[in-house]
């Protein structure tokens, strides 16, 4: 008898969120920019049972458990999860992929993790969130990743990937403190299937930003990164209303003319943010400067999905 564990990290996005979503990517190429977070993140334990156990019962684990076509199965699940929801960091996406390959795993069967992330989308669908592959994208590898795909290979990705610690020095991750409910953030998705103009040329524009970005972080321009980063999030705040909270101004004028870029964490609205520094040598007075009013992080960029077992004698 086996026990498995699952250990994934949040995902923070930089560049190219919503074109992953709805059926652009279907017809159009998308890629997103994104990164695994060490700070905040989800644990998985499973483990047999005499009857079904669950600490954090729901109807997203619920899906997941319908979508293997399992109904009570003798097993114990335990969940750990410190990403806040309505974070932002793709918490919602993440949880479905740990449950799904911790399950898998438990039952020996191989994990086919490009099959998984296509299967985490159709429990979305299910579940009516408008959740893409920019949530489990991140989950790969440790590092920046850029992921592509093309709606000439469908269900297939493209993911290249660095670490670069020299970077993680600028950052800082920021709870606004606001949480959003993703249901409200459908409008871009559904403004580019009503053939909406702003919104088609947005998305175009977000995704050879995130090429654009990654071209520039792997050159090490990273001041140059960070303005387009905000410049590309402005254009979500253009499109999608409501994206943009009040806090965001708080936290920018906190930072002041120590700030390079800023964007919020997935569909915006509220939640966490991403702030990139001109020098790393601030980096500890500004979270002080911010801690005063906001929670503050320290991000590492080096983790991805983990699964481990052990037998039980």
């Amino acid at each position: 008898m086996r026990k498995i564990f699952v250990k994934g990290p949040a995902r923070v996005d930089f560049a190219g969120g919503w074109t992953d979503n709805g059926i652009y990517p279907k017809e159009n190429p998308a890629a997103v920019l994104n990164a695994g977070i060490d700070c905040l993140g989800i644990e998985i334990s499973i483990s047999p049972a005499k009857q079904f156990q669950v600490n954090q019962d729901s109807q997203l684990l619920r899906a997941c458990l319908d979508f293997l076509k399992l109904e009570n199965p003798d097993i114990e699940i335990d969940i750990q999860n410190s990403i806040p929801v309505g974070s932002g960091l793709g918490g919602s996406g993440l949880l479905i992929y740990a449950l799904l390959a911790g399950i898998l795993s438990y039952q020996g069967k191989k994990i086919d993790k490009i099959q998984l992330m296509n299967s985490v989308i159709e429990v979305e669908k299910v579940l009516g969130s408008c959740g893409g592959w920019n949530d489990t994208s991140a989950l790969y590898f440790p590092g920046i990743a850029l992921t592509q795909t093309s709606p000439d290979k469908p269900g297939q990705y493209y993911i290249q990937h660095i670490m670069d610690p020299e970077f993680e020095k600028l950052c800082l991750l920021i709870d606004t403190g606001v949480r959003r409910d993703s249901i409200d953030f459908n409008i871009i998705r559904n403004q580019y299937t009503k053939g909406d103009k702003l919104a088609i040329q947005a998305l175009a524009y977000i995704r050879e930003a995130a090429l654009n970005c990654w071209h520039l972080f792997i050159n090490k321009k990273y001041l140059h990164f960070a303005k387009l980063m905000s410049e590309t999030w402005q254009k979500v705040c253009e499109v999608g209303h409501g994206t943009w909270i009040e806090q965001v101004g708080e936290i920018q004028d906190i930072i002041g003319g120590d700030l390079a870029g800023f964007k919020l964490c997935g569909a915006g609205g509220g939640g966490f943010g991403i702030a990139i520094l001109i020098d790393p040598k601030t980096r500890d007075e500004v979270a002080h400067r911010l801690k005063k009013k906001f929670q503050v992080y320290k991000p590492c960029f080096r983790s991805c999905l983990e699964i481990k077992k052990s037998e039980i004698i």
